[in-house]
């Protein structure tokens, strides 16, 4: 038996790449680590510095010249940029891992993306069973597990598989609606989304023990408001909640962290998310910029056919690369006259948007949005926002390096000390921040304004922000 198990978890090491990864060093383990940072062979950090250098100057004298770039030119610099982000993260493992291995005398360091310096600008182009009974859990308990049902729109191609994990792809394709069932551990803590680890020899989700996305069913638009209706009619509070999640993120994970904050959240209402088609891989980054462009118009056909429903407040949530397709969207919708029926709350989470483009084009017509309050959360330690910055060569919304966004009518929330750079390079405080998940509750079901909700105000007049601590 034990020699069966070693030799299983010699074809999951190789499978992932480890077989032939360095010793890692003393004090650090794979559970400490960010997913995609586990599996990864130790590479010495000058070898990844001096990568880092050589893409950065290739991608610079690239987008110089990308008025006038030939196709391949163009397909140069696509492929840089890409090989760029995969170094920028190497490196960053590398220092987590050092920084957790806790080297006597090594001070703490700093991500490579904050030392490089920026690329010049590219050219304009216009291209718990204690929580009160909510419709979303159904009052289902099996197995230790709390059963929260989500409904969906998605324009991913469908495939033939039977597993729900597996029932969506990557491929941009026509609009289609569901209903998502996910059962949650009665062992679940705020802010956690507890999946199975290879490194606990856990090959195989445990309704005791992990999130499961138990159902995706297919349904048709008519279908899917008939059945929300009838929830919001007998729900105490008549109250959607959108989700829009971003880059690297499955459909199966965005059901799950769906489910998680409504759950979280102890949201009253339904729970509602969109999913484009995003690769679901840290690599996979400009793919998914070009997929979340061909998803607006899709969103935009979302939010016609949620407007008539009879719920009292919306209240949409849009994480990193999601919150360009929510922004683009919402101002097209402003821009065309289109109402936005009832959108009392829209928070940015780690937004990642060009800022001087979201501050002269978009901000003003989120503000013109009537009865709706803006938040923005960002963070100075997002790495994968500062990678975005590398590539781009444009600071990002969601990230403080060099200075917080700020914008009148909006607020901006500080969330640094609440993330942590160890879970996804920073990025994903939105769902596992339990500071950031009781803000924003604070929002939702009281409508407090950052000063009432007792963070502290930073910054200088008229330049003011919020700092979560």
């Amino acid at each position: 038996m034990l020699a069966r198990i070693a030799l299983c978890l010699v074809v999951v090491a190789a499978a992932m790449g480890v077989a032939n990864a360095q010793p890692r060093p003393s004090g650090s383990t794979p559970e400490a680590l960010p997913a995609q940072c586990r599996g990864q062979p130790d590479e010495k950090l000058t070898a990844l510095e001096k990568r880092r250098q050589k893409l950065e100057r290739a991608v610079a004298r690239l987008r110089d010249a990308f008025g006038t770039a030939s196709d391949g030119e163009a397909k140069a610099l696509s492929k840089s940029q890409e090989q760029l982000l995969q170094v920028l993260f190497q490196i960053d493992c590398a220092r987590l891992r050092a920084k957790l291995a806790g080297a006597p005398g090594a001070a703490p360091v700093k991500p490579s993306f904050a030392e490089a310096p920026a690329p010049a600008p590219p050219p304009t182009r216009s291209l718990r069973k204690t929580h009160s009974a909510a419709p979303v859990r159904a009052g289902s308990e099996q197995n230790n597990a709390v059963e929260v049902t989500t409904y969906f729109a998605t324009n991913r191609g469908r495939t033939t598989s039977d597993d729900p994990a597996e029932a969506y792809d990557a491929t941009v394709s026509a609009l289609s609606y569901g209903r998502a069932v996910v059962s949650i551990p009665a062992t679940h803590t705020s802010g956690n989304l507890e999946l199975p680890s290879i490194w606990r020899l856990q090959f195989q989700a445990d309704p005791r023990r992990h999130f499961v996305l138990k159902s995706a069913t297919p349904l048709d638009v008519n279908s899917v408001r008939a059945e929300m209706a009838s929830r919001l009619g007998s729900a105490k509070s008549k109250s959607l909640l959108v989700f829009v999640h971003g880059y690297n993120m499955s459909f199966a994970e965005t059901a799950m962290r769906t489910a998680q904050l409504a759950y979280d959240l102890n949201f009253p209402g339904i729970p509602f998310f969109f999913s484009w088609p995003s690769e679901g891989s840290v690599t996979g980054y400009l793919r998914d910029a070009e997929s979340a462009q061909l998803s607006e118009d899709a969103l935009d056909h979302v939010l016609d056919d949620l407007a008539a429903l009879p719920a009292t407040d919306v209240y949409v949530i849009a994480h990193s690369m999601g919150s360009r397709v929510v922004s683009q969207v919402l101002k097209s919708r402003v821009d065309k006259g289109k109402p936005v029926a009832r959108l009392s709350e829209l928070l940015l989470a780690a937004p990642d948007i060009n800022a001087d483009l979201f501050r002269t084009v978009i901000a003003p017509r989120l503000k013109s949005l009537q009865g709706t309050q803006t938040t923005v959360y960002a963070s100075s330690t997002d790495l994968a926002l500062m990678a975005s910055k590398a590539v781009h060569g444009y600071r990002r919304v969601g990230e403080t390096a060099g200075g917080v966004f700020v914008y009148p009518g909006m607020e901006t929330i500080d969330a640094s000390a609440a993330a942590m750079a160890v879970r996804a390079f920073g990025h994903s405080y939105l769902t596992d921040s339990a500071a950031v998940l009781k803000d924003i509750q604070a929002i939702l079901k009281q409508k407090l304004s950052a000063r009432q909700r007792g963070l502290a105000q930073a910054g200088s007049s008229p330049n003011f922000y919020w700092s979560l601590r």
